[in-house]
């Protein structure tokens, strides 16, 4: 019916219009909308919610921030990292894209520090970072943020995951949805045993020496761990991931304690290799290194992250159970040394020279 009429959504407090005999149609234009963030990590080079690595890898971030509310003014990009995650502030990059149908002029490229915006690092609110925009901003435009961020040894292992949060403050102190992800850090273990045989057949096995390694390309490299728990004979002994060497003498060799249990922590999921150097007095070395494989299944999104089963462990036909202990058998007795060693060569060849010594010696007296 024509009159007045008063119409309210849930961002305001209503607007009034007027259906008259002379305008039978009215448009009112919502200029409250809320502005929107979205916040994703990259695996590899695909963006998501989650991802894993391993300590001292590079995480690369993006949020996009989306303007649609009717007068964008004092926008503040909140971003909070765990202490699992170290920012990176040399690698802030901001973007702007802007449709001029809108009304303005197009824009596509990069926004220059300073004048279009400011990085803070010092903040109130105990955040890791702000970015404070002071580019005019105008509806529907399109804001890109990229950043990195280094996997700390505090980061957290297993599938609780290291966060990051962000969330958008602007006009006077509104704030949109937090958006966040997870970076997932990987520990893998090795339990070292014989079989003796009757009711031990899992004897555990102390000062079995081990080292680990994966292919970059064709390069080795080696871990380079610290010792964070000694281990004994109820607790098993544990390292941390500190960085990758190519160098074979830099590489950290670690031994097993009278459980015969070490764990490996801060790895990212991929296929590592493990190198038995030593093994207990009366037992024979492994011949060649297991390959270990550490698998996962990351959420798609934060509702997924609570239920998720995290990492798998593969190594030869086997699996790995919760512990995601490698499990590694040593036999007693003697293995011949291989082609080239000194061990069964020399007898050879001194047999050798032997029966060519009788067999001269025979032919001199014969004649």
């Amino acid at each position: 019916p024509l009159g007045w009429y008063l119409v309210v959504s849930d961002l305001n407090n209503g607007a009034i219009c007027s259906i008259g005999t002379t305008a039978t149609n009215a448009v009112i234009e919502e200029t409250n909308s809320k502005p929107t963030i979205e916040k994703e990590v990259f695996e590899g080079t695909t963006p998501g919610y989650s991802n894993d690595a391993g300590i001292g890898d590079t995480v690369k971030f993006q949020t996009y921030i989306y303007v649609t509310d009717g007068k964008p003014t004092n926008y503040v990009l909140h971003d909070t990292m765990t202490t699992g995650l170290s920012f990176d502030d040399t690698s802030v990059k901001v973007w702007l894209t802007r449709d001029p149908t809108t009304g303005g002029t197009m824009h596509n490229g990069l926004l220059t520090p300073v004048t279009d915006y400011e990085l803070v690092t010092s903040t109130s609110d105990k955040c890791t970072f702000e970015i404070k925009f002071y580019k005019d901003l105008m509806p529907y435009d399109v804001i890109l943020v990229t950043y990195n961020a280094t996997v700390t040894a505090d980061a957290e292992i297993g599938t609780k995951g290291n966060d990051n949060d962000t969330v958008l403050e602007y006009g006077n102190k509104s704030y949109t949805e937090h958006s966040s992800t997870k970076t997932y850090v990987w520990e893998m273990g090795v339990h070292k045993y014989t079989n003796l045989g009757g009711t031990d057949t899992d004897h555990a096995l102390a000062n079995a020496e081990f080292r680990l390694y994966k292919m970059d390309g064709e390069t080795i490299k080696y871990a380079v761990l610290t010792k964070i728990k000694d281990g004994s004979a109820t607790e098993n002994a544990e390292y941390k991931l500190t960085s990758w060497t190519a160098t074979d003498s830099d590489a950290t060799k670690v031994k097993t304690p009278a459980n015969g249990n070490i764990k490996f922590e801060g790895l990212d999921a991929g296929t590592y290799y493990l190198e038995e150097t030593d093994a207990p007095d009366g037992y024979n070395t492994l011949t060649a290194p297991i390959e270990v494989i550490i698998e996962r299944t990351l959420p798609k999104d934060s509702t997924e992250a609570t239920t998720f089963g995290g990492q798998s462990i593969k190594y030869g036909s086997s699996a790995t159970g919760p512990d995601h202990l490698v499990r590694v058998i040593n036999n007693r007795g003697t293995t011949l040394p291989s082609t080239g060693g000194i061990g069964t060569t020399l007898f050879y060849v001194v047999g050798g020279g032997l029966m060519v010594a009788a067999i001269v010696l025979l032919v001199t007296k014969k004649r």
